[in-house]
Formats: C-alpha cells, structure tokens, sequence
C-alpha cells in the first residue's frame, strides 16, 4: 500500500501539469523554464542545474548512466563500480 502510494505520488509530482505549476510555490521544475526575467535569481538558478550526485535535477542521460553503473556494479563489474562511486560523491 505505502509503495503504491509513493508511486503514485512520484506521479504525481513529475506530472506536466504540476511540473507547469512549480513556480507558484518557489520550486524549479525537472523538465521545464518556469521562471522568467522577472526572478533573475531563479531564472539563473534553472539554467544551472547539478549534474553530481543523485538529486531530482539530473538529466536523462546521467539517470541512464547511474542505473547502468549501478546494474553493473551489482553484477560484479569493479569498473562500473568506481564510475559509481564517482557519480555519487
């Protein structure tokens, strides 16, 4: 029940209409520019999005990359291993 929950809340926050809505209450969206010349400070802080670590700001490309290493890692590979611990610190 709590992870059907969850999920549905991940949903629910990631959906485009709450995503379009962020701004309302301070926040950056994931996927869109929601703040304009009118808040300079956020509209810089939407350009600079971290790509270090884990965080809800990552690109798809690094989220592929971080289930990737992370698989391969489980499997054993050292390698993939270090690329992990690389991503996360």
């Amino acid at each position: 029940e709590k992870v059907r929950a969850t999920q549905e809340f991940i949903g629910c926050i990631l959906s485009e209409e709450v995503q379009s809505r962020l701004s309302e209450i301070g926040m950056l969206s994931v996927y869109d520019t929601v703040y304009g010349s009118d808040e300079p400070a956020l509209q810089a802080a939407q350009s600079n999005l971290p790509e270090k670590g884990v965080n809800v700001f990552l690109s798809d490309e690094s989220r592929q990359r971080l289930v990737s290493a992370s698989s391969a890692a489980l499997a054993g590979d050292k390698n993939e291993a270090k690329i992990l611990q690389n991503i996360l610190s």
